[in-house]
């Protein structure tokens, strides 16, 4: 097993493309199935006292299905594809010759039919096409021949019965073994694959832990920073950038955190972000309630990240001005209109407060924002005033990353 290992790994070691290896291991495999069979024939020819001609036809076949091999080694790939076709049919029209045709038409078939448009893509051009039908004028003649005149090599009919039926059996063993061995490089193959790709998920997990690790050192610093802070207008400003960045890590926490590696389960999400929020903002005896309509929505990071600044934005102004006795509902509504289209509700039932936009004056840094994120989503921010409180309709579309 190790010899016809090393053997079907002949040329491997210096080829990178992995369509390349796949079809020089084929090859080496397909020359050492002819090189058995072509042997058991010269050898039966040999003991079953064949015609001296058939044993001179069984030798040329038997000694050039070696220069596959030797060529792939070489790292002639394309050609020692080429010289295997021409052994094949080689060792195909000695059989014709010897046994007759009618035991081998099917495997000339998938010689002469298949095995070149298996073999080559587009490296030869209008030449595999030639290699396709080269043999056919030759094997309409055979068959002509056979059926109008005499064999061209006339063989005791009592001779040919037990190497033509040990012929087959030794064909039928070497395809079973061949397609055993396919299946041992399929299976090892598809480990392989596994092993890779487990490899990549643990590496993508690692990194959205480091981003979400470093993320949080810059809240610890935002923290640190705003402690020696007494004017409460800048140190208001402090703790909304670490608010903002915490949103920002939860996303990456999420991803580590669950076996799917590119989309958010977004209302646990929301959920988790708002909730930190409250705690972070408000008195634990608080009574803001939360409510989330949000069912079967799963985004990827690249809307996940602005789409959560956006929520973050609009429920720390809820938190900040609409609730005067910490008692209120914070609403949240995402539905999903088409595949890539979404639409999310989100509001407050509080006092509500006067766009300062309209007053002439410049939107709050918030506000400006929620806005240039809803143009990064691709989307429209509108203001509902039929519902009491602050609301707000924002339609988006999921960022597909650029591949």
């Amino acid at each position: 097993m190790n010899v016809f290992t090393k053997l079907t790994n002949l040329g491997v070691s210096k080829l990178v493309n992995e369509d390349t290896i796949k079809k020089v291991r084929i090859v080496n495999q397909i020359s050492l199935f002819i090189l058995t069979l072509s042997t058991f024939m010269l050898a039966t020819a040999i003991v079953s006292d064949f015609p001296r001609i058939a044993i001179i036809l069984f030798i040329p076949v038997t000694l050039i299905i070696l220069l596959p091999l030797v060529l792939n080694n070489m790292g002639k790939t394309i050609a020692s594809r080429i010289v295997l076709l021409c052994c094949t049919y080689g060792i195909l029209f000695v059989q014709s010759i010897v046994y007759g045709p009618e035991l081998h038409i099917h495997y000339f078939l998938i010689a002469c039919v298949g095995a070149p448009l298996f073999l080559f893509n587009g490296e030869i051009g209008v030449f595999k096409w030639v290699l396709v039908f080269l043999m056919f004028p030759l094997w309409l003649y055979l068959e002509w021949h056979f059926i109008h005149k005499a064999p061209l090599i006339a063989i005791d009919p009592n001779s040919l019965y037990w190497p033509r039926m040990t012929n087959d059996l030794l064909l039928v063993a070497v395809i079973l073994f061949m397609f055993y061995t396919f299946s041992e490089q399929s299976n090892k193959q598809i480990k392989n694959i596994e092993e890779q790709r487990l490899a990549i998920e643990i590496l993508l997990k690692e990194i959205h832990h480091r981003v979400k690790n470093n993320l949080q050192v810059i809240t610890s610093l935002l923290a640190l920073q705003s402690m020696g802070i007494k004017e409460e207008k800048i140190k208001n400003l402090f703790s909304g950038l670490q608010n903002r960045v915490i949103s920002m890590a939860l996303s990456h926490e999420m991803l580590y955190q669950t076996d799917d590696l590119e989309r958010i389960d977004y209302e646990a999400y929301i959920r988790k972000l708002v909730n930190g929020l409250i705690s972070s903002m408000k008195e634990q005896e608080n009574e803001i309630d939360v409510q989330l309509n949000i069912n079967q929505i799963f985004l990827n990071i690249d809307t996940s990240i602005p789409l959560g600044l956006i929520i973050n934005e609009l429920v720390t102004n809820s938190l900040k001005y609409a609730f005067e006795d910490n008692k209120g509902i914070i609403t949240i509504t995402i539905k999903k209109l088409t595949d890539e289209n979404f639409l999310m509700e989100i509001g407050d039932n509080g006092v509500g407060f006067t766009d300062v936009s309209k007053k002439g004056k410049k939107s709050s840094l918030g506000l400006t924002l929620v806005q240039k994120l809803t143009m990064q989503l691709r989307g429209t921010l509108k203001k509902d005033t039929s519902k009491k409180g602050t609301n707000y309709s924002i339609t988006f579309q999921e960022i597909m990353p650029k591949s």
